[in-house]
């Protein structure tokens, strides 16, 4: 479990985030009497509320609770995305991340199973959300501040394709990118499906064209209420040559410094 605080204003109103509380319903009540959170409050769960722990029933109850007395904003997390994958009877993979004693956590409940209030919590979470200058996600995509410029595109070293040519100044005002590729999990947390063919949830998500990416950034804007893209052609080159720098290879023109770069 994660605790981070910032102070909201100057009448110290407090904007709490929480995550990964995985069923640790006696840590969430803990949490809660140290904090001792108030109606000025707002709380931010990052999700990821099942699984682990010895209560994860009891522990969306408390939270199903808790959002008709305090100010509350539940996000998604990739165990609550495979919990409703398997209700779904899309896929399995809900069992083999310690679902099967969630599912026996319910079964000796006083509900006997997953009642319905409970999948209807899990099916209204959002993927992300903004404020005061924050963003909160549940194990989201990390992005970097590229800095606008200028810079000479296309193949400045004299040894690339013709579509590379002629080299041509380009201006470029500054935007925020990925810090890293997109990877299965995250592509799965939107489109459900993994195409790629080299498993693994923290892997880059591989085997998807640009219609798929399309399809993929139409459906993360629509879940989260953002607007996300795909950078364009000029952006990808200046952000790999560090801005714009005159580099044959992203961070160093030295084919003896690869490694540290690769």
């Amino acid at each position: 479990m994660s605790l981070f605080i910032t102070q909201q204003n100057k009448i110290y109103q407090r904007l709490l985030a929480i995550g990964d509380l995985h069923g640790c319903r006696d840590k969430l009540q803990q949490l809660f009497k140290a904090v001792q959170p108030t109606s000025g409050d707002r709380l931010v769960f990052l999700g990821d509320y099942i699984d682990r722990g010895d209560d994860s029933p009891g522990v969306v109850d408390d939270l199903i609770s808790l959002q008709k007395e305090q100010d509350c904003i539940f996000l998604l997390g990739n165990h609550e995305q495979m919990l409703l994958d398997y209700v779904d009877g899309q896929n399995e993979r809900f069992l083999l991340n310690r679902g099967q004693e969630t599912l026996r956590q319910y079964r000796k409940s006083k509900w006997g199973e997953i009642p319905a209030v409970h999948l209807d919590f899990f099916r209204d979470l959002k993927l992300c959300h903004r404020q005061d200058g924050f963003i909160f996600v549940h194990a989201g995509m990390e992005f970097v501040e590229v800095l606008g410029g200028s810079f000479d595109m296309g193949d400045t070293f004299g040894d690339g394709d013709e579509n590379e040519k002629p080299v041509h100044r380009v201006n470029l005002d500054g935007f925020r990118m990925g810090k890293y590729p997109v990877t299965q999990a995250q592509w799965q947390k939107v489109m459900v499906n993994n195409p790629s063919e080299f498993k693994g949830e923290n892997r880059p998500v591989e085997c998807v064209s640009w219609d798929d990416a399309q399809r993929f950034i139409h459906k993360l804007n629509q879940q989260s209420e953002s607007q996300y893209r795909l950078p364009t052609e000029a952006e990808w080159e200046y952000a790999a040559r560090s801005g714009g720098k005159h580099q044959k290879w992203s961070g160093t023109s030295d084919e003896n410094k690869l490694e540290h770069y690769a």
